[in-house]
Parts: C-alpha cells; structure tokens; sequence
C-alpha cells in the first residue's frame, strides 16, 4: 500500500519503462488511443501502470487476468496475447469499431464492453481496476466483495481529493443531474479498513499524512494490493 509522490515519480522517471514499452509494441493506429495519449502525457500515470501491469509484461507465467476499465492502449494487444486476460471496460473513451480492430488483431474477443457488475462469476490470478475507484466508480467495497472470492491477487488505484471537489453529472437511464461530491481520505480509509487484514503492507496514515501532488489538479492517488481466497501464488 503506497501513497504516489513525487519521490517515487523521480525514482521511476530515471527508468521509464512505460514509454519504452508504448515505443516498442505501438503502431501509428494506437496514438489516436484517448488513453494511450493519457499515458504519454502523464508521467504519473505511466508510473501508475508499472506498477500495476509491470508484472504482465515480464512474466513468462500464462496468468488468468481481469482488467476492469483499464482503457485501451498498445499494450493492451501484448496483454491479452500473453494471458488469459480480459478487459471489461464501458469504452467511454474509444468505441466499439476500434475494441473489435484490436479483438481482430489479438485473434480472440477478449474485450467486454459492459459493466463489471455485470460480468459471469469466474476465477483469476489477479484483478486489477486502474483509475475507477472511487474518482469514477463509487461501488468500491461492492467491487470488493464481488471479486475477492474470485482471484488470488487484486491490485487497485484508488484517487481522493483533500480539497473538496464534486462534478453536475446527468444520468443516461433518466432525466436528472446530479452532483456526485468526490471522495476524501478519509471516506476512502473507512471502506479499505474493512479489509484490512486482505491489504500488503496496510498503512492507513498516508489517508492523513498527504504530500504534495503530482497530478495538476491536486488528486491524491494510492496503490494497494489485496490478498483474494483463491490459492496464494507469486505474481
């Protein structure tokens, strides 16, 4: 469990996997991707995907995967020719045309465009959700309880703001706005210490003790990593 700061950010930088990565596996096609432009604009977010996906793109191991609203980059095609992976992403950022080219491309329909609450019941060597809780999606602890008993690892990065701040969003089942007031650390603390006997290396205090944010628009974000009841393994 890590707070992202600017010390790990320096740290990274000296070696920026990421952009070699997106170097080596992209065509032309892929940087017309909303997220893969995410990636080269931001380094925190190319940090982010080390850590997250890093273990993917190294390991020799076929390993069974979720990705939930991971978004669609070069490397999502080595991903899912590596592994038994699936991505479950709403596509809000790039449409069905292009998630068919890259199924097509792959010579497997691995991406499913539609709500993780949704999706069969099935079993995984490791889950990951970047960037959707709880900035997009605020079901986080129904998201834990729905996928912990199905996987061995569960990786996450979680986004919260100190200094308040909320969104006038419409709903696309009804005629209402509605504002949707963003969490703080302290709303975030109180879902994850429900499981805080799952969390590597728990440690609440980062909640608290903020440092000053690498992102422009003053987001703090945290990796954790859970235990799920599947068989422990190395991954």
């Amino acid at each position: 469990m890590n707070a992202i700061n600017q010390n790990l950010l320096t740290d990274y930088l000296a070696n920026d996997v990421v952009t070699n990565w997106l170097d080596k596996f992209s065509q032309s096609e892929d940087e017309n991707l909303v997220c893969q432009r995410w990636l080269r604009q931001t380094p925190a977010k190319r940090l982010i995907f080390s850590e997250l996906y890093g273990t993917l793109l190294d390991s020799k191991n076929r390993l069974r995967v979720l990705d939930v609203g991971g978004g669609l980059t070069a490397m999502t095609k080595v991903m899912a020719s590596v592994h038994d992976y699936v991505l479950a992403d709403l596509l809000a950022h790039d449409d069905l045309a292009t998630a068919r080219r890259l199924n097509e491309q792959v010579g497997k329909d691995f991406i499913r465009a539609q709500d993780w609450a949704t999706l069969d019941a099935a079993s995984y060597d490791l889950i990951i959700a970047n960037d959707i809780f709880p900035n997009v999606d605020q079901r986080l602890e129904m998201f834990l309880d729905r996928f912990l008993p199905m996987t061995r690892r569960l990786r996450l990065s979680l986004t919260w703001y100190e200094t308040p701040r909320y969104y006038m969003t419409r709903r696309i089942d009804a005629d209402e706005i509605f504002c949707m007031l963003a969490w703080n650390g302290e709303h975030l603390a109180s879902i994850l210490k429900k499981f805080a006997d799952r969390i590597e290396g728990a440690d609440f205090q980062i909640f608290t003790n903020t440092s000053q944010s690498v992102y422009p628009n003053g987001r703090q974000v945290c990796l954790v990593d859970l235990r799920g009841d599947l068989a422990e393994a190395t991954i």
